[in-house]
């Protein structure tokens, strides 16, 4: 009996109760096994309980519960190797199954179709069929039926397979009156099973898309604020040298490819290593901290301010000429000069000195920086705290 009556001694081995399909001796069917302990000692095993039934005993209520006629068919050979005697009315079919149970008497009927139609494959896990049989065209789903030895050892070959079939007489003649109407039909009807098969899948698959949207927007949101802070300089929150040279290059290439004006203003803080020397380096700091304030707050959303190197600075203007570019840099002077005082100085100005390059045909990026350059450097020599316009002079800006 152990060779069959597996539930039993699993349960009678480590005390778990267990329940699924098992052939038997004298019938095959549904059982459940619980260990039953002694009163005197709870940890005493003295034996276990079954409960079970058999499928002709319930295939009735089934097919009454699900609108459609049910056959449980069993590996003829498990059969033979399982029961001593097979019962005086038991049934047994070409397919070499035997018949456990059935709710109709068309499952002959059914069997003779299904094998008239293609080579029978037992081992199918699920698969739905139009056949046409004497009676009718029947719609008819198979399922793998998998005893308990089989699901705890992972059999790859089931013990047999749970046949649902119902009449299909309605559908097929709805496809012969209007075959588009029918293919919507079979359309919505295969979702419909599909979402009932599947439905718990569904629901844990889209919760799971959900999740990972979310995290796929956080994501997105975390790397644009990583390459946010990647390209601002920390201390004055302008954009760091190798963004404003990217950006540069960008409009370089776009200034000369549809011949739109550009200027680049570069500035420096005068006399900056002073302010560090006499009020110290958290003072310049703050001196340039409040100048890339001011420069973020004067720029227009399409100007690029960044810092170029140490205390100098550099803003690029698309669409501005020199004499846009001289405006802007000479506003910005004044508010540096009118709005930062140096820590800790008791009033002592800061003050900038500033030159504007406007974008000449054939400038290469060097080019463009070395003539904004020339004219900073010709601010600083001209006394400091003024705007010089390169190869122009400041008489020739209107201020």
């Amino acid at each position: 009996m152990d060779e069959l009556r597996h539930l039993v001694v699993d349960v009678n081995r480590d005390g778990q109760p267990r329940q699924g399909f098992e052939l038997g001796r004298i019938y095959a069917g549904l059982r459940g096994v619980v260990p039953i302990f002694s009163f005197s000692g709870p940890e005493k095993k003295v034996g276990a309980l079954e409960v079970g039934t058999s499928f002709s005993t319930l295939i009735d209520s089934i097919s009454t519960a699900i609108g459609s006629d049910v056959a449980i068919l069993i590996r003829d050979e498990r059969v033979g190797d399982a029961v001593w005697n097979l019962p005086e009315k038991a049934i047994r079919s070409e397919c070499g199954c035997f018949i456990e149970a059935s709710s109709s008497d068309d499952l002959k009927e059914v069997i003779t179709a299904l094998e008239s139609k293609r080579k029978h494959q037992p081992d199918s896990e699920e698969r739905t069929t139009l056949l046409e049989t004497q009676s009718g065209p029947i719609a008819l789903t198979e399922f793998a039926l998998r005893d308990y030895i089989g699901i705890r050892d992972q059999h790859e070959v089931p013990v047999g397979r749970i046949m649902i079939w119902h009449s299909a007489e309605n559908a097929v003649q709805g496809f012969y009156r209007d075959t588009w109407v029918n293919i919507v039909y079979a359309v919505a009807a295969f979702i419909l099973i599909e979402l009932a098969l599947y439905f718990g899948l569904l629901m844990a698959l889209g919760r799971l898309e959900t999740t990972v949207a979310s995290r796929t927007r956080d994501i997105q949101m975390l790397n644009t604020r990583l390459e946010e802070m990647a390209n601002r300089d920390a201390l004055t929150g302008v954009y760091s040298r190798r963004y404003l040279m990217e950006r540069v290059q960008q409009e370089l290439n776009r200034t000369s490819r549809e011949h739109h004006p550009a200027a680049l203003i570069m500035l420096d803080l005068d006399h900056f290593k002073k302010v560090n020397d006499s009020w110290g380096h958290l003072a310049g700091d703050a001196v340039l901290a409040d100048l890339g304030r001011i420069m973020q707050e004067q720029a227009r959303n399409y100007d690029v301010v960044g810092r170029y190197g140490g205390e100098e600075f550099a803003i690029l203007i698309p669409g501005a000429n020199e004499e846009t570019g001289y405006k802007i840099a000479e506003k910005l002077r004044q508010r540096v000069a009118d709005e930062i005082e140096i820590p800790g100085s008791e009033g002592a100005p800061v003050t900038i000195s500033a030159g504007v390059a406007a974008y000449r045909d054939g400038y290469k990026k060097e080019d463009w920086f070395a003539a904004a350059d020339a004219a900073l450097y010709a601010a600083k020599r001209a006394g400091r705290n003024r705007v010089m316009v390169n190869e122009l002079t400041q008489a020739t800006i209107k201020p």
